[in-house]
């Protein structure tokens, strides 16, 4: 199993990513989520899969804390979590 860090480019290129790395780990930083956040008012693109981002990540959330973890819709083995690392926190997609 690897790990991955997700970077902002990669979920405004393709927001279904989150879902592109089966039983490997997926970490996304907070500052990644909140550079997306930032993009959801353009009215282009980027904007439109910054907005899907949230969208999907927001479902997530409506399933438990992200904290506490949640399972992907995908695949029941995975879920997302957010996570304190040392000072920053992260949100991480667990699988396996």
């Amino acid at each position: 199993m690897k790990n991955f860090i997700l970077d902002t480019n990669v979920l405004l290129h393709d927001p279904q990513s989150l879902f592109k790395f089966q039983d490997n780990n997926i970490i996304i930083p907070i500052t990644v989520i909140e550079e997306v956040d930032r993009f959801k008012k353009d009215m282009n693109e980027t904007g439109r899969n910054a907005r899907m981002v949230s969208r999907i990540l927001d479902s997530m959330r409506e399933k438990g804390s992200l904290a506490s973890g949640v399972t992907m819709p995908v695949a029941e083995r995975c879920g997302l979590r957010c996570l304190p690392k040392n000072i920053s926190r992260i949100c991480r997609l667990i699988c396996g």
